[in-house]
């Protein structure tokens, strides 16, 4: 178990004048909470909080975070509360320890929305004090240290969350150390034969290669004395997992992953960075395209480096990396050592939160996605994303995840002028909105008054923050449609009882019965009846004071709300299918709003719906037709020759599948008989078998389904 003093003596390396009295206070209080407590490994319990302040002060964390890395399992373990934490400790400390608090509630392999809420609070409360994730992060360490003592059902649960919350987590805050222990320690357990296999042939690469990086550090370290420039070169090894990754990613074997090691120069200055760049491709050839510099353009996590591989001796490829000690720091401690803290706080100052862009458009979309299911996969995707730099027109850098789009790049110049977005131009030429931009790429957004934002731009947006706007200008504009449907149809059943909605909205005692149906205003009624949620006639009855009545559903009728149909943005919205083209669960297919009846469903390359979406785009949405055990009419179209018998063979085929025959017709044409079958399937596919089963005959020359039907008019929409 750490001792307090050990804890201390860290401390003074980098933080002299620390208050070491608080330290010792709460690494006593926190001893005494955890008294009689034990780990799986039969460790007293306060070993694992000791260890977690000692990885903070490894991190170089300041005074009130190593107090709260001592104090986080208190609440949680035992009866301490956040207030007596607050008397003993002040504000900023509680307010980490609560912070870590949440989290530890929180089980990200659960889709129950309560877990998702409580992992929402706490990445807001990260807006405030990015120290509690730091906190967090420390803590996963160590029990990833010693995960070896727990079940092998908790060892894979452990690692995984690590792996796919933790770890990307870390890699955003810039703390690669962190980083690849924990990606090391998860895969060890998620891989243990890969994770073995990669480590001895690690050891063994090591010791062939060391000879050879040592030739080409000394080879280096002559051209800097002779230039007069002061470096430090080391030799690094890649970490297991990210061995592992570029195994996978690029399916080759260990051998041909070449930046297995690599050499690391630190000097003083940034111009000694550039010097010593050139003084490296004098020595050895550039590999072409493998130059990155990201001292002119950091990294999101305020990475700064320069990048080069050469073809070095013996024709190998060898991978530098050329930094100053104040980046070599920040890249191992990422923002733990960037980060400024004030007395009595730790928020991120602008310019800081600038650098965390995608950190600000998490939270953004933390704050508005009510979605449980699409707040997670969110998260989960900002985390992985790598990043892209752009330019605007005036040289402003802009940082995108990669695969971003002009949709994403205007959504994060503004929200409006991703509303406005009407065409793009990328280094001066005009790209499709859906194109994929690139590192360095010039983007250009042409906006104007009248575009509004697409519900396919859904499918290709890459950024949470475009996907959010969309969305929720979308939704608005579906509930002011569905609001003015709702007018009109609640209208319409008012008037059968001598009323009318302008009426009713002077009449206070029938806006106090909005009350009995659920709703606190009118207008959330009128929405819940454009949608299907609510009948208007029962609506209608409710707010006159008139008894309920039950209605009988017309047999037969296509109308009804059991049509599953699953709407992007919309609820059970009144549904009916279009006798245009006879949709089947199992086809592609859109909904077309229709004022007076709903969404109509028709097939996606229904004539009807291609020309309603030309004339007015925004009637038309994406749907999704569910199968269910209800059946729906489908039209058959089989030519025979024309003998006797061939209906009832044709009939007895179709009824051997326990489908109904609705009707059936026949003609002759030019010696051969046509027979239109109208049947009752529940699904394409099952239609598709009957089709096929028919075309077995001998006698059938063809058989296939019939949609369309003669459109006569371009307004008609179903």
């Amino acid at each position: 178990m750490r001792s307090c003093d050990e804890i201390i003596e860290k401390i003074k390396e980098y933080r002299p004048n620390a208050n070491f009295e608080e330290v010792r206070k709460a690494y006593e209080f926190a001893k005494i909470k955890h008294e009689g407590q034990f780990r799986k490994s039969g460790e007293p319990y306060f070993s694992h909080p000791a260890e977690v302040a000692y990885i903070l002060t490894e991190l170089r964390m300041d005074t009130p975070t190593i107090v709260a890395g001592l104090l986080h399992d208190t609440v949680e373990d035992t009866d301490t509360t956040i207030e007596e934490i607050e008397e003993e400790f002040g504000k900023e400390v509680a307010f980490i320890v609560k912070g870590v608090t949440k989290l530890e509630g929180y089980n990200f392999n659960s889709k129950e929305e309560k877990d998702a809420e409580s992992f929402r609070n706490l990445l807001i409360s990260l807006a405030e004090d990015i120290r509690v994730l730091i906190v967090k992060l420390a803590d996963r360490l160590h029990n990833m240290r010693t995960l070896h003592h727990m079940k092998k059902e908790s060892q894979l649960r452990n690692s995984k969350e690590t792996l796919t919350i933790y770890a990307p987590l870390a890699n955003r805050l810039g703390m690669y150390r962190l980083k690849n222990e924990l990606e090391d320690l998860s895969l060890k357990y998620l891989d243990p034969e890969a994770y073995y296999s990669i480590e001895r042939k690690v050891k063994e690469k090591k010791r062939k290669i060391l000879p050879y990086l040592e030739g080409i550090i000394e080879k280096v370290r002559e051209e800097l004395e002779k230039n007069g420039i002061e470096g430090n070169i080391q030799w690094r090894i890649k970490h297991i997992y990210g061995i592992y990754r570029k195994m996978v990613m690029k399916g080759i074997p260990f051998e041909e992953v070449y930046d297995v090691a690599g050499i690391r120069v630190i000097t003083n200055t940034v111009g000694n960075c550039y010097q010593i760049l050139g003084i490296i491709h004098s020595l050895w050839t550039p590999v072409p395209g493998r130059i990155k510099d990201y001292i002119a353009v950091p990294k999101p996590n305020m990475y700064q480096s320069l990048h080069t591989t050469v073809v070095g001796p013996k024709g190998q490829f060898v991978e530098f990396q050329i930094r100053t000690w104040e980046m070599h720091q920040v890249a191992e401690l990422g923002i733990a050592a960037h980060w400024k803290y004030k007395e009595g706080g730790g928020a991120l100052s602008e310019s800081e939160r600038n650098r965390f862009l995608w950190l600000r458009n998490l939270l953004e979309w933390v704050k508005e996605e009510k979605d449980t299911g699409e707040f997670i996969d969110s998260v989960r995707k900002d985390l992985y994303n790598e990043d892209i730099y752009v330019f605007t027109p005036k040289g402003d850098i802009k940082t995108l995840p990669v695969g971003a789009t002009p949709v994403d790049f205007a959504y994060s110049i503004h929200t409006s002028i991703g509303h406005r977005c009407r065409s793009a131009k990328v280094n001066g030429k005009l790209v499709p909105l859906s194109y994929t931009l690139k590192s360095g790429d010039r983007v250009e957004i042409i906006t104007g008054n009248k575009e509004r934002p697409n519900r396919d731009w859904l499918e290709f947006v890459k950024t949470s923050k475009a996907r959010q706007a969309i969305k929720s200008f979308l939704r608005k504009e579906e509930n002011d449609r569905a609001k003015k449907l709702g007018e009109s149809l609640l209208d319409k059943s008012l008037r059968k009882y001598g009323r009318t909605l302008n009426s009713l909205k002077e009449d206070d005692e029938a806006l106090e019965r909005i009350k009995g149906l659920g709703y606190s205003k009118l207008d959330s009624l009128l929405t819940d009846v454009g949608f299907g949620k609510v009948e208007p006639d029962t609506a209608a009855r409710k707010l006159l004071g008139l008894p309920l009545e039950v209605k009988k559903k017309k047999k037969g009728s296509s109308r009804s709300r059991d049509i599953d149909i699953r709407i992007d943005g919309i609820d059970n919205m009144a549904v009916s299918l279009a006798k245009c083209c006879h949709p089947l669960p199992g086809d592609r297919v859109v909904g077309v709003i229709n004022s007076g009846k709903g969404i109509v469903i028709h097939t996606a390359n229904c004539v009807v719906a291609r020309q309603i979406k030309e004339s007015s785009p925004g009637k038309v949405l994406k749907v999704e037709f569910l199968p269910s055990d209800r059946t729906y009419p489908a039209k058959i179209r089989v030519s025979t020759e024309d003998k006797p018998g061939v209906l009832a063979e044709i009939s007895t085929v179709i009824s051997k599948h326990n489908i109904n025959i609705k009707g059936v017709s026949s003609r002759s044409v030019s010696g051969r008989a046509v027979l239109d079958f109208v049947v009752d399937v529940k699904s394409k596919d099952e239609l598709q078998k009957i089709i096929n089963a028919i075309r077995s005959l001998k006698e059938v020359i063809t058989a296939k389904r019939i949609q369309r039907e003669r459109v006569r008019s371009k307004s008609r929409s179903n």
